[in-house]
């Protein structure tokens, strides 16, 4: 037989897991629809300039992630 402390250590383990592989899940339904993001200005391929130099955007992306240490700016 277990412990208790045993399952507790299981259970403090494993809810953070699923919280966050439930925060990674992804919902087709959730973004844009394909008509709502072509109705506006531009195409591909699209050239970003940033701090580091430029990047160039070939083709319309099928999902974008952005991470920072920094807070979002308004």
């Amino acid at each position: 037989m277990r412990s208790p402390s045993r399952r507790r250590f299981l259970a403090l383990c494993t809810a953070p897991a699923l919280v966050t592989l439930a925060g990674c899940a992804s919902d087709e339904s959730a973004g844009p629809s394909d008509a709502a993001a072509s109705d506006g200005p531009g195409g591909f391929p699209v050239t970003i300039k940033h701090a580091l130099g430029t990047t160039v955007i070939g083709q319309k992306p099928r999902r974008a992630s952005s991470a920072s240490a920094a807070p979002p700016s308004s």
